[in-house]
C-alpha cells in the first residue's frame, strides 16, 4: 500500500514534489474509498489532471524509474533524465513511504546514475519516527536494527557504485536464504512492494507471459469476458484457437530453437503484429494456439481489433490485479482511446468495489471524469508548470471545495490552476 512518494530532479520535475494517499478530514464523501487500519486511513485511488507538458507523465515515469533502480542493476539512465532547464548538477532523489504485511516502511534513494551517495531503508513507526534497518553512503553500508543479528551476511556483499543495495540483496539470494537471515522479511517486503507496482501507459502492450498464465486461471478469464461484454464491443467470447502444424512451426521456429531442452509446459509469446500465441509441449508433442476474440461465432485475431479494444484487453489484467491488496496500479492517460463511459466504469469498478483492495492512480484529461460521484476532493491532484518550466504538484483538497460543488466548472474557470493558457493562433 502506497502512502507517500516524493521525487526531485527528474524529467520536468526540479524541486521536490510530494504525492500523498493519506486521506483528508472529509466526512461526506465516499467513505468506502478508504483503506483503514489501526493507525491511519489511506485512499484507494487518485486522479492527476493538468495541461499537456505540465508533468503528469514525468511523475509516472519517475516512479517507474525508481522501480527500475531497485529491481535492475543499471541506474545509469537516471543521468539522462534529470531536469535540463537549469544548471542543476545535483542528484535525483526518490523517497517512498509504504505499508505491506502490516508494517510501514520508508525507503530513500539519492543517485545520479553513476554513484549512490545515499540509500536507506527504515521502519516508519506510528509516531512518525524512523527505525533504521540499513543506511548506505556511497559504498559503505551500516546495518542496524533486526538486521544486525545477521550483519556478517549483509556486510559480505560487494556491489557497484551505481547499483542499489536492495538489488544486490535480491541477487544474492535473500529470498532463498530467508530462514537463515535475521530481518530478511523486511528486505523481502520492500522488494515485493516494488514488484507489485504496476505501471501502464498508452503505448503499453500485453505481456504475453503474464496474460497467458492468468488467462488460464478461470477468475481472470471470466473477468475479461465480462468486461468486454460490458464495454459493448460486440465480443461474445475470448478463447485459444488451435493452429495448424505449419502455423505452429512458423510462429515458434525461433522459440523452439532456443528452448530445445524445454521438455514440457507452455510457452507464451507475442508476434510482431501483436497477436498472442501459446505453445504447449507435452511428451514431445507440440501444439500451437492463438488468442482470438469471437464476434457472432466468427473468430478475430487480436491485431484485427480496434486500438481501443486492444487497450482495454491490455488494461484488463492490470485492473484484475487490483484484487490484491498489495497491488498499486498507475495508469498514464487512462482516457486515451477509451470512451468516457468506459473510463468511468473502470474507475468506479475499483473505487466502489469492496473486493478490489489495491490502489489505482490515473492521469486524465477528460473533464467528464472530474466529478463528485467518482472522486473525493482529496483524491484529485493537479500538475502545473512553474515559471522555470518545472512541474508543481498539488491537491484539490487544499482549496477546500464544498463536496456538492461542480468541480469541472470550477476547474474550467481557473479556480484550481493547472489549465493550459492557449493564445490566439494569428498572434503567433
Amino acid at each position: 500500500m502506497l502512502l507517500n512518494f516524493s521525487v526531485s530532479n527528474f524529467g520536468s520535475i526540479n524541486e521536490k514534489i510530494n504525492f500523498s494517499l493519506f486521506s483528508g478530514k472529509i466526512s461526506k464523501q465516499h467513505s468506502n474509498h478508504l483503506i483503514k487500519n489501526n493507525f491511519f486511513k489511506v485512499l484507494k485511488g487518485a486522479a492527476i489532471y493538468g495541461a499537456n507538458a505540465s508533468g503528469k507523465t514525468n511523475f509516472v515515469r519517475a516512479l517507474e524509474a525508481f522501480c527500475s533502480c531497485v529491481l535492475s542493476e543499471n541506474t545509469k539512465f537516471i543521468l539522462a533524465h534529470q531536469f535540463k532547464l537549469s544548471k542543476n548538477t545535483e542528484y535525483t532523489e526518490f523517497e517512498v513511504d509504504f505499508q505491506i504485511n502490516g508494517i510501514s516502511y520508508r525507503y530513500s534513494l539519492k543517485t545520479n546514475g553513476i554513484e549512490i551517495p545515499f540509500e536507506q531503508l527504515s521502519i516508519l513507526q506510528k509516531n512518525g519516527n524512523l527505525k533504521e534497518l540499513f543506511t548506505r553512503k556511497f559504498l559503505k553500508v551500516e546495518i542496524k536494527g533486526m538486521l544486525e543479528k545477521s550483519s556478517d551476511w549483509f556486510n559480505n556483499r560487494t556491489f557497484q557504485s551505481s547499483t542499489t543495495f536492495l538489488y544486490k540483496l535480491a541477487q544474492d539470494g535473500i529470498e532463498d536464504n530467508r530462514s537463515k537471515i535475521c530481518g530478511s522479511n523486511y528486505i523481502i517486503d520492500t522488494l515485493n512492494f516494488f514488484e507489485q507496482l504496476v505501471i501502464a501507459n498508452p503505448n503499453s502492450y500485453i505481456n504475453p507471459v503474464a496474460f497467458g498464465l492468468y488467462f488460464n486461471q478461470y477468475d481472470y478469464q471470466n473477468y475479461l469476458k465480462r468486461l468486454l461484454k460490458i464495454a459493448d464491443l460486440g465480443i461474445s467470447d475470448v478463447m485459444w484457437v488451435l493452429l495448424s502444424k505449419d502455423e505452429t512451426e512458423n510462429y515458434f521456429k525461433s522459440a523452439l530453437k532456443s528452448n530445445r531442452n524445454y521438455n514440457e509446459g507452455t510457452l507464451f509469446s507475442k508476434t510482431s503484429d501483436g497477436n498472442i500465441i501459446a505453445i504447449v509441449i507435452n511428451q514431445n508433442e507440440v501444439k500451437g494456439f492463438e488468442l482470438r476474440t469471437i464476434h457472432n461465432e466468427v473468430s478475430f485475431k487480436i491485431n484485427e481489433e480496434s486500438d481501443g479494444t486492444k487497450r482495454l484487453i491490455d488494461l484488463s489484467l492490470s485492473f484484475f490485479l487490483l484484487r490484491n491488496p498489495n497491488t498499486c496500479l498507475f495508469v498514464d492517460e487512462l482516457d486515451c482511446r477509451l470512451h468516457p463511459f468506459l473510463s468511468k466504469f473502470l474507475i468506479q469498478e475499483h473505487m466502489e468495489n469492496e473486493n478490489s483492495l489495491g490502489q489505482l492512480i490515473v492521469t486524465l484529461h477528460d473533464l467528464n471524469l472530474m466529478a463528485n460521484d467518482i472522486w473525493r476532493t482529496d483524491e484529485i491532484w493537479f500538475t502545473e508548470k512553474r515559471q522555470d518550466g518545472s512541474t508543481d504538484l498539488y491537491s484539490l483538497y487544499q482549496f477546500t471545495p464544498r463536496f456538492d460543488k461542480d468541480l469541472q466548472k470550477g476547474y474550467i474557470q481557473g479556480k484550481y490552476g493547472a489549465i493550459p493558457m492557449i493564445g490566439a493562433f494569428e498572434n503567433e
